[in-house]
């Protein structure tokens, strides 16, 4: 992307070796990439189709006054607005939707305000972010508040993905609503997804172990065919039925007795959960059990080694077996 910007909207090949034979300040010095040629991808799956309409943006930052100014007007907008009555929540599709009265009294609002506001498009879509941030994104599942930052989490691994923003005046709205400092829109320079970006690549492999899956998607969308490779020992996975219950409260009983019947036997069990909430309603159930435990997620993913290794130390020493320090030595 930063080569995209170095070389504007001309890239023909005849202005460049121009502008290196007359010297002077040729752009071909400047581009920071010497081509695409291979690439091997680790977690296939997860880079080139769970994550590839992920956008990778190059952005600058605005004037966070007008921002703040912009942010406390949209909250002034939406605060009469009835749910049901001005506007729908669809959160199967992840929306917000004004109705015909929603869209008149959003209307009339702006025409007050004035401005940019007595634009159609611009009024509504600022009208849908506000009320996307307060109904369709949840703390502590889609961002954390840390030290007066909002922070995106990663709704594939967990983590927190450092220097993201939301667009559109979206992200600033979040922050209103959990009472941050409102920072400045991001205005986007260049932007590219994973997808487009690997498919730029004229010889492209991956490795992943949950590919057959998706191999469909894999020859129609980069023409990569899957080729399975059997495991060197015949699997001892064991696949067991789902198991339904009627409560969330039910739910817990049930992983917190499973959980304890493990533990008891000194095996190491891994929890894994959907959300930070979801893992800080966990550790309750386990604390209440007397189960001791750690929680690792996006809110402590700093410590993530030393957590990690704390484990594997303590179930060793359940099981008598003796630890002994990791060795590498370099030739």
């Amino acid at each position: 992307m930063r080569d995209r910007i170095v070389l504007g909207s001309d890239i023909s090949n005849l202005r460049f070796k121009l502008e290196r034979h007359y010297g002077g300040d040729a752009r071909a010095e400047k581009l920071v990439m010497r081509g695409l040629h291979f690439a091997i991808v680790d977690e296939a799956d997860g880079v080139l189709i769970d994550e590839a309409r992920t956008p990778l943006i190059i952005s600058g930052e605005v004037d966070a006054k007008n921002d703040k100014c912009m942010v406390e007007q949209a909250e002034e907008i939406i605060a009469p607005l009835e749910i049901h009555t001005d506007y729908r929540v669809l959160m199967d599709e992840r929306q917000v939707e004004l109705t015909a009265r929603g869209q008149e009294r959003v209307r009339e609002s702006g025409e007050a305000l004035g401005g940019l506001w007595r634009g159609t498009v611009f009024r509504e879509e600022m009208a849908n972010h506000a009320l996307a941030a307060h109904h369709l994104f949840v703390r502590d599942e889609h961002y954390l508040v840390h030290d007066g930052k909002v922070q995106i989490i990663d709704e594939y691994t967990g983590r927190v993905m450092e220097d993201r923003f939301w667009s559109e005046g979206l992200h600033q709205l979040i922050e209103a609503k959990e009472g941050c400092e409102i920072t400045g829109r991001k205005t986007t320079f260049a932007r590219m997804t994973y997808q487009r970006f690997f498919r730029r690549y004229q010889r492209l492999a991956g490795m992943t172990g949950t590919a057959r899956q998706v191999a469909g998607e894999f020859w129609t969308v980069y023409r990569l065919p899957v080729v399975r490779i059997p495991t060197n020992r015949p699997l001892q996975r064991v696949y067991h039925l789902d198991l339904v219950r009627e409560t969330i409260d039910e739910k817990w009983r049930t992983i917190t007795a499973r959980v304890a019947e493990l533990h008891r036997a000194g095996k190491p069990v891994l929890l894994g959960t959907r959300s930070v909430a979801a893992s800080d309603v966990a550790s309750q159930h386990l604390r209440e059990a007397n189960i001791e435990h750690r929680v690792l997620n996006a809110a402590q993913d700093e410590d993530e080694a030393e957590i990690i290794g704390e484990a594997a130390v303590h179930t060793l020493h359940r099981r008598g077996a003796r630890w002994r320090p990791l060795r590498i030595r370099s030739r």
